[in-house]
């Protein structure tokens, strides 16, 4: 440390209550742990590793240096020592297929001809036009007493009272 960092520094091995304060009794600026206009973190926040960044690390790495996965590569015949994590996994991966479990099926086929798109398209391939055809429905006289007329049949048939004014009259 620097004559004046150590002498402004509030941690230095002076006393505290001899460093300036304001009328709070917060310490002046100046006489804190750094100078003015000097970071106290220079370097940032430490950076840590995402965990794709770990996967993509452990599957480059050889499949000796996980144990269970070392077991894997011997029972499919090859050298742990030659092979990376990320084949054995791909074999393993073929080999559960192969024997016809869905998910992992699933998962492959997905990777080979791509997903499945989960959108519902119009006849075009656009998106789908909703139209208002009950309002336009509705809106016509005779489509009005032709829908009252169905509504009035159905109600009949489920023994409910249609509530339909022409039969009280």
């Amino acid at each position: 440390m620097d004559d004046w960092a150590e002498k402004n520094h509030p941690q230095s091995k002076g006393d505290p209550e001899d460093l300036p304060r304001d009328a709070k009794g917060r310490f002046q600026h100046g006489a804190g742990r750094w100078k003015p206009g000097q970071s106290g973190n220079p370097a940032g926040r430490p950076k840590h590793k995402t965990l794709t960044e770990e996967l993509m690390k452990t599957l480059d790495k050889p499949a000796s240096s996980l144990k269970f996965i070392e077991k894997v590569a011997r029972a499919f015949g090859v050298d742990p020592e030659v092979v990376t994590v990320r084949e054995v996994m791909v074999l393993s991966t073929l080999m559960h297929g192969a024997k016809g479990n869905p998910t992992i099926l699933n998962a492959l086929w997905d990777r080979v001809d791509g997903k499945v798109a989960d959108r519902i398209a119009g006849h075009d391939g656009g998106p789908v036009q909703v139209q208002q055809t009950l309002s336009r429905v509705l809106s016509s006289p005779k489509a009005m007493d032709h829908a009252q007329a169905l509504a009035n049949e159905i109600l009949d048939g489920m023994g409910c009272d249609s509530g339909s004014e022409d039969e009280g009259e």
